[in-house]
């Protein structure tokens, strides 16, 4: 009699459970949202990158970017602002080519970056491009940092660059409002 009952009831849980997901199949495909991640909560290396251009139009041109190594995560050693550093930068042992400058620019404002505006990985105007050459620099990336404000990634391409002069040099671009250097952790 007690396994009879027992059978009965599994029965009659598995055909509550059948009926319940008939009557709302949309339901048991939503995700749960308290469960979701938000992207304000995701650390910056997670967080979506988008190609340059105007934030109310996407660039006609996808951007590709340079090919890389494994994913490595950096820390802000400094930042300069209209060419005077928020602190002295200290690279100690440091190779350049693991350094990376991160300009925080305004496309209203850069004359030298609208290329990137219309998805090409590379800079207009003679200054910018002579900065590039003189300390051996490429460019690695475009990200879009705020509403209105996009970083470009650059990369020494030799040793022994003079990081903090670079850096400064790339601050006083026009529409540049910040460039961060960064090293690995």
């Amino acid at each position: 009699m007690r396994i009879k009952t027992i059978l009965l009831s599994a029965a009659c849980i598995v055909a509550l459970a059948d009926a319940s997901a008939q009557q709302s199949p949309k339901k048991a495909n939503k995700p749960n949202n308290s469960q979701s991640i938000r992207e304000s909560s995701m650390p910056e290396e997670w967080r979506n990158e988008m190609p340059a251009g105007s934030s109310l139009k996407a660039p006609s041109v996808v951007m590709k970017e340079a090919p890389s190594e494994a994913t490595v995560i950096y820390k802000n050693l400094a930042s300069f602002a209209k060419g005077k550093a928020d602190k002295p930068v200290d690279l100690g042992p440091t190779d350049s080519k693991v350094i990376r400058l991160v300009a925080l620019y305004t496309p209203a404002n850069a004359s030298w970056a609208k290329s990137i505006d219309k998805g090409e990985l590379k800079l207009d105007g003679a200054k910018a491009n002579a900065l590039l050459t003189k300390y051996n620099m490429a460019l690695s990336k475009v990200y879009e940092a705020e509403t209105d404000r996009y970083g470009l990634v650059l990369k020494f391409t030799g040793s022994g660059a003079n990081v903090a002069e670079a850096a400064k040099e790339l601050s006083l671009l026009e529409g540049v409002s910040t460039v961060l250097v960064k090293t690995p952790k």
